[in-house]
This record gives C-alpha cells, sequence and structure tokens, in this order.
C-alpha cells in the first residue's frame, strides 16, 4: 500500500491541486476515484475507465472497477475525462536551507507543510537528495518512514566528494568554517573509497561527485580521475548509483573515466562540448539530469538547451 498523498496526481484543465487534498478525506473512510484514465507507470497500457480506492490514507487498489469494485460506503469523486498518474520523481534536490537543519527535533507539522510546498503538492513522490547532511537527512527520511510527517520517498546521496582544495568558491562563500571543515576533499583514491563506504554503511542509498569544481569565478579545477574511479568503484561494489557535478567538459573527463551513472547538471561551461562526449556518454549509459530550471534566466541557458537537446 501506498500513502494516497503522495502517490497519485489528477491533472485537470482547471491545473493542479485539489485532487491531492482529497487524499485527507480517506481517514476513517474509503474514498473512490471513479471513471478517470489511469496511467499506472510508464511502460503500461492506461487503464480506462480506472478506479482508484484509497481507505485511511492510503492506496489498496488501482484497476478496472469490475476488478475492484467500489464498496456501497465510499465516498466517490467522478473523475470522467480526467487523467491520474503515478507520482513524479524529482532527481535533483537538496535539504540544504535551513530550514530543514535540526530535521530530528523540528515539529512535525512544520516539515510536512515544507514538504508539501515544496514537492507534494507538485505530485512528487520520489526525491533524489545530491547532497546534504547525510545525518541530518537521514533523520528527516526516518521520520517521513514512521509516518510522523508527511512526505515523499527519499534518497540521498549524503555528502559530496569534492577535489583536493576543490571546495567551491560558492560555498566558500556562504559556509561557516565549521561545516566547511565537514566537507570532503580526499588527496587520494583510498581515502576517497574510506569515505564513500563510511556514508554507504551510514545509510547513504548514492554519491555525489564534483568532478568539476567552479574554485573561482571563471575557474573549474577537475577531479584527479584516480581519486574519482576510487571512489565510484566503491560505490558500484556495492551496487549504488554514482552522480557527479562535472562542470565542464574538462570536469566530464573524470566522470566519464569514472563510468559516473548520472550527471547531476547539465555542463554550465559548454565549452569544448560536441556529439563525442555524448557518444561516449551513451556508450557507458551514462544519464543527465538536465535542470533547465536552475540554469533559466540565465544568459548562457540557450546553450546548455542546445546541449541538452544533443
Amino acid at each position: 500500500m501506498i500513502r494516497a498523498i503522495v502517490a497519485f496526481v489528477a491533472l485537470t484543465a482547471a491545473g493542479f491541486g485539489a485532487p491531492l487534498a482529497l487524499a485527507d478525506a480517506t481517514e476513517g473512510g474509503t474514498l473512490a476515484l471513479t471513471g478517470a484514465t489511469i496511467y499506472p507507470a510508464p511502460g503500461d497500457a492506461p487503464i480506462t475507465p480506472g478506479v482508484v480506492l484509497m481507505r485511511d490514507g492510503r492506496i489498496v487498489a488501482v484497476g478496472s472497477e469490475t476488478a475492484h469494485p467500489v464498496p456501497a460506503d465510499a465516498t466517490r469523486v467522478d473523475c470522467e475525462g480526467l487523467f491520474v498518474v503515478a507520482g513524479f520523481q524529482n532527481s535533483h534536490v537538496h535539504f540544504t536551507e535551513a530550514k530543514w537543519e535540526d530535521a530530528a527535533k523540528l515539529p512535525a507539522a512544520q516539515l510536512s507543510a515544507q514538504f508539501e510546498d515544496m514537492l507534494l503538492r507538485w505530485g512528487v513522490t520520489t526525491v533524489v537528495d545530491t547532497g546534504s547532511v547525510l545525518s541530518n537527512t537521514l533523520a528527516l527520511r526516518a521520520r517521513v518512514v514512521s509516518g510522523e510527517v508527511r512526505g515523499p520517498r527519499i534518497y540521498t546521496a549524503g555528502t559530496p566528494i569534492y577535489p583536493h582544495d576543490g571546495i567551491p568558491y560558492y560555498l566558500r562563500e556562504s559556509l561557516p568554517p565549521d561545516v566547511l571543515r565537514l566537507l570532503y576533499t580526499p588527496l587520494s583514491g583510498t581515502e576517497a573509497a574510506a569515505i564513500t563506504t563510511r556514508q554507504i554503511e551510514a545509510g547513504a542509498d548514492a554519491l555525489k561527485l564534483f568532478t568539476g569544481s567552479w574554485v573561482e569565478r571563471g575557474k573549474v579545477l577537475p577531479m584527479d580521475a584516480a581519486v574519482a574511479r576510487a571512489a565510484a568503484d566503491a560505490a558500484h561494489a556495492r551496487g549504488k548509483l554514482v552522480f557527479a557535478h562535472a562542470s565542464n567538459v574538462a570536469g566530464l573527463e573524470p566522470a566519464l573515466e569514472a563510468r559516473v551513472d548520472v550527471l547531476a547538471h547539465a555542463l554550465d561551461d559548454d565549452r569544448g562540448w560536441n556529439e563525442s562526449h555524448v557518444a561516449r556518454m551513451k556508450a557507458i549509459r551514462m544519464a543527465m539530469i538536465p535542470t533547465l530550471k536552475l540554469f533559466g534566466g540565465q544568459s548562457f541557458t540557450k546553450y546548455i538547451q542546445a546541449e541538452v537537446g544533443t
């Protein structure tokens, strides 16, 4: 069973929003969404007309009304002409804003409201945190899993690994010294592999590498390829995905050599980018999260859009 508030999105011509609030009506009773066209998964055939049954805040059945008769005492919502789809995944989020700090102690209602505003009201039911303080994000996830806080399924890469002496300038300018000292900048592959193993054993679901770090405005420092390979090998040996923030083609090279699974951004400096890079990415089945909204409004956005288009 899946928690109803984060398991479906009904799309209407009028917009989003109202259908998600219907999940609250299932507490203590049965709610039936009837007559909609249901897309249960990207590769599955649509179910039309279909029914979604929810009871006590959870989805208990999805399919045809013939297979899942609506109980006589259920509250029916006629969804004819509407569509129900599986929840969305946002593969690049961060729980690093001050409002998420001390997640183990923040009021549950506050955290639920923050999740609602950031993710749930947009139909996002699963997220990948691509860099945060691991212990805090694990505490946040535990409160969601327990049911105390209403939120999405959370996967986390924990604290990223940066090049040696390669903390990005924007972090050096914004983070206090005591936090900067906690960031990982290994000198050797052995050290990088140990950091990776330690985080995974603590509960991280993936690894994040800054294979290209903006150490100054206009200057990217690539990660040593041997360090990137050692960290990635340690993660892959434990069945975990590896994400990389590459920044430019020089930062993409160690990501390719390490057989990184996912680029966490399109390259924000695309000079030198060409179709040979795309071919090499495809050869190792490397995916890319475009993060086009992040770059929206920048003078170089059109170049990133062209890069993604290749």
